[in-house]
């Protein structure tokens, strides 16, 4: 697992496909490998799953007790606060900010000389300037390299820490490094609330809401504000931007269809068939095939029995999108790239696919994600013909998130 975790995932998928035992050092842990497994654990039984193990207090040492990290009453608490920025009514407004960044991104890709564009950097760079204006009402391009460079630096030392025979109580080199790329996480998370607060404009946007939210405990304490903030800005838009590059990427490598996209992108709206569209098939089956949040665990309150196996009160249940997402069991052809699966089909949680988790703990934003996910490559796709300058396949780097590993560089060529 510490060599290379996705290979060791796949060779589970080859022998398993229900659950299976697997032994960590001291630690011994049970994958749920079935959709069925899944669901019990993120839905049917949901109030017997906790996230009190060592890789979410690892995680804390990042994003603190925020809406991802958080459990109990204290995260109901934080997620009915949070809802409402993401309820479907604020969405159209949403969509026309989105539309107008993609834009702005596309006119500088114009006016580049030599037409050669990283889009790791580039999706990264806008999915952090709409999270700051949709969210925040900020503009955070002018943070993006300081708070990039520390996220990428972040994630990279946590998946490390993760992976490392040390447990979590015990120090290792790299935690001072770790804590260097966090202070500066903060550092920009810091200035945003700061600014607010000396400028508190009536704005309606989920800043403010809460730095004034109250309920029968009180107004959320400044630390608490600054980790849902963290928490926000980073997942907000590190998982969407690795979702499109990793989308664009499996678009170059499949021309095909690429070209099937492009004649759905220049068709007007209402042209288009019900259901779902191929942009949006396009991108779940990229986030199938490469999911951001690629595996995460729960911790068994009690004891438990899931499809007739036992699970023991106090063990840890891995559950891992890869696993379960490319598993040839419960897909067709499941390493191909066939967006086709999708369309015209708005799939419900079966959980064979679930990128965004599933049950209470349903990713907060995933329908903002989604919509800006479209928006972006939508325009994209309408706009440029993107050649890569990189050789397939792209090899994947399992770090909290699921990178795509080294530069995305591509020739622009405007249609």
């Amino acid at each position: 697992m510490e060599r290379d975790p996705l290979a060791f995932l796949d060779k589970i998928a080859q022998d398993y496909s229900r659950l299976v035992r697997v032994r960590f050092a001291v630690i011994t842990a049970t994958a749920a490998i079935h959709p069925h497994a899944v669901e019990h654990v993120l839905q049917k039984n949901h109030t017997n799953y906790s996230k009190e193990l060592f890789d979410y207090k690892i995680l804390r040492r990042a994003l603190g007790r925020g809406l991802l990290t958080n459990d109990g009453p204290d995260w109901l608490r934080q997620r009915r606060m949070i809802q409402p920025a993401f309820q479907k009514s604020r969405l159209e407004q949403y969509r026309t900010l989105m539309s107008r960044a993609v834009q702005e991104m596309l006119d500088r890709w114009s006016a580049l000389p030599d037409a050669i564009v990283d889009v790791g950097v580039e999706m990264h760079r806008l999915t952090l300037r709409i999270v700051g204006e949709a969210l925040f009402s900020l503009d955070l391009t002018g943070d993006a390299v300081v708070f990039g460079e520390a996220l990428n630096r972040t994630n990279e030392l946590l998946a490390k820490r993760f992976f490392s025979k040390a447990p979590p109580f015990v120090p290792i080199p790299n935690d001072l490094r770790l804590a260097f790329a966090v202070r500066r996480l903060r550092g920009v998370v810091d200035q945003m609330i700061a600014g607010r607060r000396s400028n508190p404009e009536d704005q309606d946007d989920l800043l403010s809401r809460l730095m004034r939210a109250r309920d029968e405990r009180g107004a959320m304490s400044a630390r608490q504000l600054r980790d849902e903030i963290l928490t926000l800005v980073a997942a907000g838009h590190e998982t969407t931007a690795t979702a499109l590059a990793w989308t664009l990427v499996e678009l170059a490598a499949h021309p095909l269809e690429r070209e099937r996209l492009e004649q759905e992108c220049q068709k007007p709206t209402e042209t288009l068939p019900d259901g779902v569209s191929r942009t949006r098939a396009v991108i779940q089956e990229s986030m199938r095939l490469h999911p951001p949040a690629w595996i995460f665990s729960r911790k068994a309150i009690q004891e438990d029995e899931i499809m007739g196996h036992r699970i023991p009160g106090g063990s840890m249940v891995l559950i891992s999108p890869w696993l379960t997402q490319r598993h040839p069991a419960f897909w067709e052809n499941a390493r191909a790239f066939q967006p086709d699966r999708f369309i015209g089909k708005q799939r419900g949680t079966d959980y064979r696919y679930f990128p965004f988790g599933g049950g209470p703990r349903l990713c907060v934003g995933a329908d903002f994600a989604m919509a800006e996910a479209e928006i972006v490559l939508g325009a994209i796709v309408s706009r440029f013909r993107l050649e890569p300058l990189f050789s397939f396949p792209v090899r994947s780097r399992p770090m909290i998130t699921l990178q795509p590993a080294g530069p995305l560089h591509f020739r622009l060529h405007a249609l």
